[in-house]
């Protein structure tokens, strides 16, 4: 694993999972993982977005998939998005799913820490567990593999998490101190409450009724 020590200021930024390959059919490279030949898969995504009409769009990591959530908002393929959580009958509101999303942990050079399979919105509580908290050990639920936390006073160490055997050497341990996560923690509230009210705007082409719009909204963001 490589040891990182993060560099303030910390941002937790929502993000929105874009799955290029699930969009397009153009084929995916045959280098893999994405982690190990960035360049290769950030060609494949600019591609993909191009063929979509939507090359404004980029990834937060060239190997990553992630894409800033206000960099997103009033795309059309964010309405695709928002469409696909919804079911045929958008008034059955226990039917609709969560938004793939969550928040990557940046300093002011890189991205530090992404979300995982299964993120969602709601993982900024994880956030503000570990902050709260201050536990000595820990799992951080952002999605799975989740990474493991390990504090010792104000100092905390995220490793990122993995499945199965033979973990590769680009996971990370990332150290950093609980006061700068929590004003990452602070600032990503405020942020994801401007980005609810403007995808609950964007909604106003799918769905008319406002009533029913703020409940969509609230199951997208999984309130």
């Amino acid at each position: 694993m490589k040891s990182i020590i993060a560099k303030p200021p910390l941002e937790l930024v929502p993000v929105i999972e874009v799955e290029p390959y699930a969009l397009t059919d153009l084929p995916i490279p045959d280098e893999c993982p994405a982690r190990e030949y960035p360049s290769a898969w950030r060609q494949y995504f600019d591609s993909c977005m191009v063929q979509l009409g939507e090359d404004q769009i980029t990834p937060i990591a060239d190997w990553s998939h992630f894409v800033r959530a206000k960099d997103m908002l009033g795309a059309v393929l964010l309405e695709k998005l928002l469409r696909d959580c919804l079911p045929d009958d958008a008034t059955k509101t226990d039917e609709i799913a969560g938004l793939s999303a969550g928040y990557a942990l940046c300093d002011s050079e890189q991205v530090l820490i992404q979300p995982q399979c299964c993120c969602d919105f709601s993982n900024l509580e994880s956030w503000e567990e570990l902050v709260k908290e201050r536990s000595v050990k820990s799992d951080l639920w952002i999605g799975h593999p989740q990474p493991l936390v390990e504090a010792l006073n104000e100092v905390v160490k995220i490793r990122e998490g993995w499945e199965g055997a033979g973990a590769p050497d680009y996971l990370r341990v990332v150290s950093t101190t609980f006061a700068d996560l929590q004003i990452a923690v602070d600032r990503a509230k405020k942020e994801t409450e401007k980005i609810f009210e403007a995808i609950e705007e964007q909604l106003v082409r799918i769905i008319n009724d406002a009533t029913l719009r703020r409940e969509i909204c609230n199951q997208i963001f999984c309130r």
